[in-house]
């Protein structure tokens, strides 16, 4: 098969965002160059935790779900079978009850939780802050530290 002449670079061979000065631009953070100079790690979410902090975890989770998933589904099926009430009543019960379960959750988590929260998005910062500005792969090994 024949290359085509009128297209002679394909259009993925163009560069349509500069990943590397959103990179740069995010380094400048006082935030996102201690995440990389202190190699921010999981390893604070490896140790044990007490079933409340669990518990809390999976009320969180619950609740996200409860939220925007499946009232969203719940709309979709409304109008599927042309059931208004399913979205005028049903959904904001359990969308209420989605921010219930994620105020319980969040209150059994407390300051355990909120730690948990800050080493993931430390370690997130990381990894994705490096592989933007391209200095490693998508595990977030950064070898070195772009210039200020």
């Amino acid at each position: 098969m024949a290359p085509n002449p009128i297209a002679p670079n394909p259009p993925c061979a163009t560069k349509i965002v500069d990943v590397q000065w959103i990179g740069r631009q995010l380094y400048r953070s006082g935030y996102v160059r201690s995440a990389i100079a202190s190699r921010a790690s999981l390893s604070e979410l490896r140790r044990q935790h007490d079933r409340r902090l669990l518990l809390a975890l999976v009320l969180v989770v619950l609740g996200l779900l409860l939220g925007f998933p499946v009232v969203s589904l719940l709309g979709l099926l409304a109008a599927t079978l042309q059931e208004p009430v399913l979205v005028t009543t049903v959904a904001p019960i359990l969308y209420a009850l989605s921010w219930i379960l994620f105020g319980i959750g969040s209150l059994l988590g407390g300051g355990e939780a909120l730690r948990q929260v800050r080493a993931f998005n430390r370690w997130l910062t990381r990894v994705v802050v490096g592989w933007l500005l391209g200095e490693g792969d998508r595990t977030g090994e950064c070898p070195s530290l772009p210039p200020s």
